[in-house]
């Protein structure tokens, strides 16, 4: 019986591990469905269109989405345009920050000064600000602005590659076409939510049950008729005419070489790392021009 419990203990402890696995994420899950815990910012109010650059119609439907992206990444997330030159805005709050971070600025203080956060004022939030006025270097520039949580959720790599990737825009983009863009940035950035960092394997307790029982049978069955759970030695194995009989392999090494590789690492940013805003709150994020 101890010779098949020993050959049989594969599928047993799979069992075990994703039954764990299945508890864990059965907790991570339900947490995250955790309802909005904010009474400072409460509008429904998710998309500040100041440059008129959609209309009601489709700033309707990005505000559904967003609402729609929050619940399941369980952070606030606000999308402004804007068509404005932040040079002066910057100015009057005497802080002195590259043109390619003044957007990061009014950003940052966009959600400090509407304590915005999905479990608390000030807590788990994304600003995205995309700005339609040029600057001095001819550049459109936007930001994407973290905080709590989402600081390190979205990393500045992530939130530059998503913008990236997205944010194609020219001048003469009509309403649906900015839309379309505004959507996929709001997917991107939903999909690094809490909500996005559980395995969907995870959000059925009996799928991964099934799977490891499924698994366990089918191992049982393969090796049930195996020799593996035979006993293949005897108290004769090793004598031959009544005179032990030793078996030995080795194998000899009369060489040795060694061969090393040098990674070159890249030493570029765009780490999770944070800064304090003028507001005196942390914040995360990244930045894109086009």
């Amino acid at each position: 019986m101890n010779r098949y419990l020993k050959t049989f203990k594969i599928p047993f402890i799979l069992s075990i591990v994703v039954i764990i696995l299945t508890v864990i994420g059965s907790i991570a899950v339900s947490s995250t469905h955790s309802p909005r815990n904010n009474s400072e910012f409460t509008t429904s109010q998710r998309v500040f269109d100041y440059a008129d650059k959609l209309n009601d119609a489709d700033e309707q439907k990005l505000n559904d989405t967003i609402h729609e992206y929050e619940k399941k990444a369980r952070t606030d997330i606000v999308v402004v345009i804007l068509n404005e030159n932040l040079t002066d805005y910057v100015e009057r709050k005497d802080i002195v920050v590259p043109v390619s971070e003044q957007v990061m600025v009014y950003a940052d203080d966009f959600a400090d000064e509407n304590a915005l956060g999905y479990d608390q004022p000030h807590g788990s939030a994304v600003v995205f600000v995309d700005n339609w006025s040029r600057e001095a270097d001819g550049r459109l520039y936007s930001w994407i602005s973290t905080s709590g949580d989402m600081i390190h959720l979205l990393p500045r790599w992530k939130a530059e590659e998503i913008m990236d990737s997205y944010l194609t825009l020219n001048d003469y983009a009509d309403s649906a076409t900015i839309l379309n863009a505004y959507t996929n940035v709001v997917r991107g950035i939903a999909g690094r939510g809490k909500g996005g960092t559980v395995p969907y394997i995870m959000t059925d307790p009996r799928l991964p049950l099934g799977i490891a029982l499924v698994v366990a049978i089918l191992y049982i069955i393969i090796n049930w008729n195996s020799k593996v759970a035979e006993v293949t030695v005897s108290s004769k194995t090793y004598i031959d005419n009544g005179e032990p009989r030793w078996l030995q392999e080795m194998d000899v090494f009369i060489n040795k070489s060694l061969n090393y590789t040098i990674i070159n690492r890249s030493s570029g940013g765009g780490g999770g790392g944070s800064h304090i805003s003028s507001g005196g709150f942390s914040h995360g994020g990244g930045g894109h021009s086009r």
